[in-house]
């Protein structure tokens, strides 16, 4: 059942207000509001390093409310959903969105199973089968060796594709320790408990998936977390981990780190330091600013309006005469449109994405309490608030 808003402002089915849902929503990922041009260009960039047989690392940072989130969605849309992505025959992108939660003393091994999980147990080991299978006989050993770089991980590799119990050799490739019973019965002389090791895994995994056309894509959301890591080992697993995968060695494994953060300087230090950036290459550090140029704002009021509001629904409400006709940015009024652009203008550290579809929210609440179908002047009086908080939430 549709809410109130629904029907006074003509919003398509299915849609209570004005807010989007990308995580849910297709129609939500494929559209784009922000900063067109830079999504654009993440896009191009991304496309080309597949073309390169290579793979996209990336660091998006920005303000709560920017878009981050928003971004990592619409990548997803454009490399893995779309029509364009699906008629690319060269390469096949699949998205792993990770949302991670970090505390004083979580390590890497923490990121590593989130990523192995991620891809699922299911298709690991139906394409650990498939490798086995293609490359059964007496040779199997050193080629397991050789692709793996260790030969435990080939024997957990081996073991999980033909005989093993896989829920325990699982726990072991994602990084957790299993009982010395465990390890025993699968020839194992420990747990892994270097990221040198973790990485290997995930390297000889992603090369497999690479070798038939299909490159795994980890989207790495609100990764300001990592700043609640106090502990300095743990901290340097991280740093090691990122070092690994920034570096030109590593063609196999894609990633996109979106952070909160003001500045570039506020990235957490132990995944942005020189020898790190240097492998990143600051080509591929992105910020997403604030919308400070009144045509942005204009373009993403429309572009959303465009979006939620159902075109059929108010030409009826103009022709019973119930909306006035020619309002290019319905439900706002001109004055309204003008008074909104001036707010955001005004305080340009909170002119962000969240912030104008809250105040558009608010104002339509406002508008539906003294009935009226459109949003004008005095209905956005909630929206001073919003605006004025010095960074928004």
């Amino acid at each position: 059942m549709s809410g109130p808003l629904n029907e006074k402002f003509c919003l398509k089915n299915g849609r209570n207000n004005f807010s989007i849902n990308f995580r849910t929503n297709e129609e939500d990922r494929a559209a784009y509001f922000g900063n067109k041009k830079l999504n654009e260009k993440l896009i191009r960039d991304i496309r080309k390093r597949y073309l390169m047989g290579s793979q996209p690392k990336k660091y998006i940072w920005g303000q709560y409310g920017a878009g981050k989130t928003h971004t990592l969605y619409n990548i997803k849309y454009q490399l893995e959903e779309s029509s364009e992505a699906k008629n690319i025959s060269d390469y096949t992108v699949k998205c792993c969105f990770i949302d991670t939660e970090f505390k004083e003393k979580t390590s890497y091994d923490y990121l590593h199973a989130q990523m192995m999980e991620a891809i699922t147990l299911e298709k690991i080991t139906e394409i650990i089968q498939e490798y086995l299978n293609n490359h059964a006989g007496p040779n199997l050993e050193n080629k397991l060796r050789n692709d793996f770089g260790d030969a435990n991980i080939a024997r957990a590799i081996r073991a999980l594709g033909y005989v093993g119990e896989p829920i325990t050799l699982w726990k072991w490739l994602c990084g957790r320790s299993i009982s010395n019973s465990e390890l025993n019965s699968y020839n194992l002389t420990k747990n892994m408990d270097t990221v040198a090791e973790m990485h290997r895994v995930l390297v000889g995994i992603m090369r497999l998936f690479k070798e038939k056309g299909i490159n795994y894509l980890f989207l790495l959301d609100e990764m300001e977390g990592l700043q609640n890591v106090t502990n300095q080992d743990c901290r340097e697993s991280f740093h090691d981990s990122f070092r690994r995968l920034a570096d030109d060695e590593n063609d196999v494994i894609g990633f996109i780190l979106s952070t909160h953060a003001t500045n570039e300087e506020g990235l957490p230090n132990f995944i942005s330091r020189p020898d790190i950036i240097t492998r990143l290459n600051r080509a591929n550090i992105h910020s997403l600013d604030y919308l400070a140029q009144e045509e942005d704002v204009q373009k993403f009021i429309k572009d959303l309006f465009n979006l939620v509001i159902d075109e059929e629904k108010l030409k009826l409400k103009e022709k019973n005469g119930d909306v006035q006709s020619g309002l290019e940015y319905y439900p706002f009024t001109d004055e309204a449109l003008e008074e909104f652009i001036n707010l955001a203008m005004g305080a340009p550290t909170a002119s962000l994405p969240r912030n104008f579809i809250n105040a558009i929210n608010e104002g339509a609440v406002q508008a539906t309490q003294r009935d009226s179908n459109v949003i004008d002047t005095d209905d956005l009086e909630p929206a001073q608030s919003i605006f004025t908080e010095e960074f928004g939430f």
